[in-house]
């Protein structure tokens, strides 16, 4: 997404773009419709974006688009797109540690024995917990660089 375009609308990105299976997905603020609309010719005009499509539009009253934006510079998007950057068996090793205890301290289930509970090697476990760990950790540094 190009800023330029997106100043000229004064139109905002609320959360860092997810690509999945190719197709990059934002979601933008824009102060208005006439301003949206704006922001989609500009986008089919530029060769790069002339594919763009708006797939959900919502209409949102001023006041809560200083709350929107407020949730922005917070992070809470950020967190929210956590999510969406793991694999699905990324998140669900992830999750079993978390329900099942390997997190806290002390831990209440190993690497092995949470490995006997997924039916898969020890080995498997730690390296999708590293994986999540590490696509998950610098998004929580930076929303705590945020507060």
């Amino acid at each position: 997404m190009t800023y330029k375009i997106l100043h000229k609308t004064n139109a905002e990105m609320l959360e860092s773009p997810v690509t999945r299976d190719g197709v990059d997905s934002e979601i933008l603020l824009a102060p208005s419709h006439k301003e949206m609309s704006k922001l989609i010719t500009l986008l089919s005009e530029n060769r790069d974006y002339a594919d763009v499509k708006l797939k959900k539009k919502r209409y949102v009253k001023p006041e809560d688009a200083v709350s929107l934006s407020a949730f922005r510079t917070s992070g809470f998007f950020d967190l929210q797109s956590a999510k969406e950057v793991l694999a699905p068996r990324q998140l669900e090793v992830f999750q079993n540690a978390v329900d099942y205890g390997y997190y806290e301290v002390p831990k209440k289930i190993s690497i092995e024995e949470l490995s006997e509970k997924l039916g898969t090697s020890p080995s498997t476990v730690a390296e999708h917990l590293r994986k999540a760990e590490s696509k998950l950790l610098p998004i929580l540094m930076k929303v705590l660089q945020k507060l």
